[in-house]
């Protein structure tokens, strides 16, 4: 029994179903036993339930609504909608505003002194070029480069 198998028969069952797909299922049972029996199972089912009868009242939803709009939860103001956006725009002003500037904050940041060298404020050419230029001394050729130039 497949999924989808019971969800087209329970449709048929509770009258969801259109009737192309009625007509379908409806072969299918006469074709798969199996499938027959378990619809028969569930229409028994269905058949022995007590549903209300679904009744409805002119009216009533609208009157519902209408009556919930009037009525606001005691002890919560409500702010007119300009008032709600304005709010909501400084919210975002400020929001932004801090975090422009908390970003500021942590750009000329020092870090912590924990033995690591940290470059600032440096471009990658002039970090490349300090290194090169430190180099010759530190490959014990006496300040020469290995190809010759000091």
């Amino acid at each position: 029994m497949k999924r989808r198998d019971e969800i087209e028969g329970l449709r048929v069952l509770t009258g969801e179903a259109s009737p192309e797909q009625r007509r379908a299922f409806a072969e299918r049972l006469a074709r798969e036993p199996e499938l027959r029996a378990w619809f028969e199972r569930r229409r028994a089912a269905w058949d022995r339930l007590e549903l209300p009868a679904v009744a409805t009242i002119p009216g009533f939803t609208g009157r519902v609504l209408a009556r919930a709009a009037g009525e606001a939860s005691p002890g919560t103001p409500v702010l007119p909608l300009a008032w709600r956006r304005l709010v909501a725009v400084l919210a975002l002003v400020v929001g932004a505003a801090a975090g422009a500037g908390l970003g500021a904050l942590g750009e000329g940041a020092e870090a912590v002194d924990n033995g690591v060298e940290v470059w600032q404020d440096e471009s990658l050419a002039a970090a490349y070029l300090e290194a090169v230029e430190s180099a010759p001394a530190a490959n014990g050729n006496g300040g020469e480069s290995e190809l010759g130039a000091p």
